[in-house]
């Protein structure tokens, strides 16, 4: 399995947990506006998990974003060498066709 399947996957996995954690808490406190309240400590609780999940989902998505940016950062590093062996080569033929104009005079 690569990274970018696995990366999607545990994307797949947060989202879930934490669409699931929204209807759970608009569930809690709908239930507490209506009179079957449930504890404080239960929405506490809810609470947290929610914060803490919204946090790891946060992280993922800084560490997701710090890759792709070091992965752009070689991808043009390698990309600088190909146009500078591209311009040597440019030269070279350059002064070739010089050399041979220069002996057809």
């Amino acid at each position: 399995m690569t990274n970018k399947q696995k990366s999607k996957i545990w994307n797949w996995i947060l989202n879930t947990i934490l669409v699931l954690l929204l209807i759970l808490g608009i569930y809690l406190f709908l239930d507490r506006i209506f009179g079957n309240s449930p504890t404080d400590f239960q929405l506490i609780l809810w609470l947290s998990g929610f914060f803490i999940m919204a946090l790891v989902k946060g992280a993922s998505l800084i560490y997701n974003f710090n890759r792709e940016l070091g992965e752009f950062k070689i991808k043009s590093f390698h990309s600088f060498d190909k146009i500078k062996t591209d311009v040597t080569e440019i030269k070279n033929d350059i002064s070739d066709i010089k050399k041979l104009i220069e002996k057809k005079k």
